[in-house]
């Protein structure tokens, strides 16, 4: 409950002190939520209906006034006579006028990305959650089983276990490509002989 709190006048926090096991603890604001629901509901909608009715107002401001009514502000004014710099301020004429606030844009558009899960996504699923989608159909179920026998999941990477007891790491389609050109371009790289594999 974050609204509607009275504040609990700081000389008078030391009566609302409580003990728990953990430490202890005083009410700055009243601990009970809002008493009068259907009145500020009722001031709520009355506001709301204020700025939907006012012609000049744009939804743009209207989405900023709501914003603003969450937090507690208070406005000091000060007469001019006090403020004279403000007052001068105000009185000043632009000689330039203010440009609009454009709301529209040119090149406005709504964008869609597609999500690429690797290969191995399943299976990793199956290793960290014991469960595979419901959707999947009975066959591709048992296979994923039977395969996730062979991998092996270490926190960020997926290992698979082959016959002749190597492991590998299973890589995603996107990493192949860079993995590829450092195996092939960097100064280890490449398919030579021999004798120029141990000479680099």
């Amino acid at each position: 409950m974050g609204f509607f709190q009275i504040p609990v006048a700081p000389e008078d926090q030391e009566k609302t002190t409580f003990t728990c096991p953990f430490s202890t603890f005083a009410y700055r604001r009243m601990p009970f939520g809002l008493c009068n629901a259907p009145a500020t509901f009722q001031r709520c909608m009355m506001t709301l209906r204020y700025l939907i009715a006012k012609k000049e107002t744009k939804p743009r401001l209207i989405r900023w006034i709501l914003l603003l009514q969450e937090f507690d502000i208070e406005i000091r004014d000060k007469k001019g006579c006090e403020n004279l710099v403000a007052d001068h301020l105000s009185r000043i004429k632009t000689p330039f006028d203010d440009d609009p606030i454009k709301d529209k844009f040119l090149d406005e558009s709504l964008f869609s990305t597609e999500a690429h899960y690797p290969w191995y996504a399943d299976i990793v699923n199956l290793l960290t959650t014991r469960s595979l989608p419901t959707e999947l159909a009975r066959s591709v179920k048992n296979k994923l089983r039977r395969e996730a026998r062979n991998y092996i999941w270490d926190d960020l990477y997926l290992w698979k276990h082959y016959s002749d007891q190597i492991i590998r790491r299973c890589v995603p389609e996107t990493e192949v490509t860079s993995i590829l050109t450092f195996c092939h371009t960097e100064a280890c790289g490449g398919h030579f002989g021999l004798k120029r594999t141990a000479h680099k």
